[in-house]
């Protein structure tokens, strides 16, 4: 289980002695390395400043402060990324979350595209963490036991494995639309078949699923004359909320399905390759 007040969240803060931004020319453009443009090495110093590094001085603040809310914190990252890579199809961005935390690893289910997480972390002190490094950029920063983590554009669900035990006493999930709503559970009631996202895809996508107890089970791929094209689960799997990725980078453009079977139970999905 999960526990946590989901409620309370640490902000960056200038405090009262913040500049004006007449007195800083470059806020909320998220130029901190002050070079005149933005790319990821402003990304990657504004992570380390939400770590705990902070930030030179309080312009290099209200520089990073992108939607010029007074925190820094992944929102103006999400911000900034979208000014680096351009705004995405707004129907494709996540709504809800479900977070899940399995024997080792910290799985989501999102209904779509997640550009950032922050979360920070409490624990003993041999606790141990190693995060996806199927990221734009994933790190984290451990003092004592509090540990906070930055992920900007995850390309996986499985956020971070982990030894030891912890509970999440903050948490951000966004995108440009703002904060996603996120449900805690604590361990899956039937089986079933999540989300399948991106679809349409090219070439990998991402294939969540859950199984309430020690099972026997089978995920595969199939195309539209029945034929299975790719084995991606076959034995016995634990309890929990898992993801696989499938690459087709080896298959054409076209419809797919993908079939999950364990004991009686069977579902199957709808898969859109599209190169």
């Amino acid at each position: 289980q999960i526990d946590g007040n989901l409620g309370y969240h640490v902000f960056l803060d200038c405090g009262d002695d913040c500049e004006d931004d007449s007195e800083c020319p470059t806020a909320g453009s998220g130029d901190v390395t002050g070079n005149g443009s933005v790319d990821v090495q402003d990304i990657v110093l504004i992570v380390d400043g939400i770590l705990g590094s902070g930030f030179a001085d309080d312009c290099s603040f209200a520089t990073a402060d992108a939607t010029g809310n007074g925190t820094v914190d992944v929102q103006d990252i999400v911000t900034i990324v979208y000014m680096i890579f351009g705004g995405r199809d707004d129907s494709a961005d996540a709504t809800l979350i479900n977070l899940m935390k399995n024997e080792n690893t910290l799985v989501m289910d999102a209904n779509g595209h997640v550009s950032g997480i922050q979360m920070t972390l409490s624990h003993d002190m041999d606790f141990s963490i190693e995060l996806t490094d199927e990221a734009l950029i994933s790190d984290h920063r451990t003092d004592g036991n509090t540990t906070i983590l930055v992920i900007v554009v995850p390309e996986s669900n499985d956020l971070f494995t982990f030894e030891g035990d912890f509970e999440i006493i903050d948490m951000i999930f966004a995108n440009d639309e703002g904060s996603i709503n996120v449900n805690l559970l604590s361990s899956p009631e039937k089986f079933s078949l999540n989300s399948i996202f991106p679809n349409p895809f090219n070439p990998t996508t991402n294939i969540s699923f859950s199984i309430p107890q020690i099972s026997d089970m089978t995920l595969s791929i199939y195309d539209l004359q029945g034929r299975e094209i790719a084995s991606l689960v076959k034995g016995e799997m634990q309890p929990g909320l898992h993801s696989i990725t499938w690459d087709a980078s080896a298959q054409v453009s076209g419809m797919y399905l993908v079939k999950m079977m364990a004991g009686d139970y069977m579902e199957t999905g709808k898969l859109m390759l599209v190169k």
